[in-house]
């Protein structure tokens, strides 16, 4: 069996698995693998196999889905595609250590994942459910409303705690381990990535709005900040998104790999139009 962690070249990886499904004679064929991905090109697999083409970041999601990975199997993969493909050291050495960070983190245990339906999100797009959750597996954490309460600096009250946790408990976020200590069911979190403007606006506006307290409730040596205003065409956006995501990924793969927490942080990057392009936006 093909197990894509087992790999250091992922056309290597399709070439052994392209072998096992036909071992396994089920009718399986480049042009129904590309129908499986939604590819338009009957042999792309081929192609890709063969060294003729490289993957995109968007056939990159294809294939997983094709491939029917995982979440931390499809990091992994996507990661190990653009190590393979990567042209400078220091990108190789980047997606290096993100493919290290991801195995370690499956072989770990521990590590599960849940993508959340939207109700769900909606149900707790308030960035309190999402601290109160991550504040369970911080190092003395007690399930007292009051000594929640003042690790949130006061920005709650003892009511407001109480229907948090009773909220995530419900929704299975929050379960009772085999000594009935409240912990986090699931390590991260996920969104679909159809999910509504409405609550994801809500999500990140509240954040932003802790984040401009923060300026009064934490000491410049706890906190950072940082800007650059730059100059960019919408062409460069995809490029400039996916730079963030990968960054993100593993910024959050860096901070799972502490096992004890002594609190919470909210680590973001925002990007938006500070001017308009001529000709759009006009009254």
């Amino acid at each position: 069996m093909t197990h894509i962690f087992d790999y250091q070249q992922y056309r290597e990886y399709l070439k052994d698995y392209y072998s096992g499904q036909k071992k396994q004679g089920t009718g399986f064929t480049y042009a129904r693998f590309s129908s499986f991905a939604g590819l338009k090109s009957p042999n792309y697999l081929k192609l890709v196999m063969d060294g003729q083409k490289n993957l995109t970041p968007e056939n990159i999601v294809r294939f997983s889905r094709a491939l029917k990975f995982t979440d931390h199997e499809s990091d992994y993969f996507e990661a190990l595609v653009h190590f393979n493909q990567a042209k400078k050291s220091l990108e190789r050495e980047y997606y290096s250590e993100r493919m290290k960070r991801v195995k370690k983190r499956y072989l770990g245990g521990g590590t599960q994942e849940r993508t959340l339906e939207e109700y769900e999100f909606e149900t707790i797009s308030n960035w309190l459910h999402h601290t109160v959750m991550l504040l369970t597996n911080v190092k003395g954490f007690r399930e007292s409303p009051a000594w929640i309460r003042e690790r949130l600096f006061n920005l709650a009250s003892e009511q407001e705690i109480v229907s948090i946790l009773e909220r995530l408990t419900e929704l299975k976020l929050l379960v009772r381990n085999d000594s009935g200590k409240l912990v986090q069911s699931h390590r991260q979190l996920k969104t679909k990535p159809e999910l509504r403007r409405l609550s994801a606006r809500m999500f990140y506006e509240g954040l932003l709005s802790r984040g401009i307290q923060s300026f009064k409730l934490s000491e410049p040596e706890e906190r950072e900040f940082g800007t650059e205003l730059v100059g960019l065409s919408p062409k460069q956006i995809p490029e400039l998104k996916k730079r963030v995501r990968d960054f993100m990924k593993s910024l959050n793969e860096w901070a799972l790999e502490n096992p004890a927490p002594l609190q919470i942080y909210s680590l973001g990057f925002s990007g938006f139009p500070l001017t308009s392009i001529e000709g759009r936006h006009q009254q």
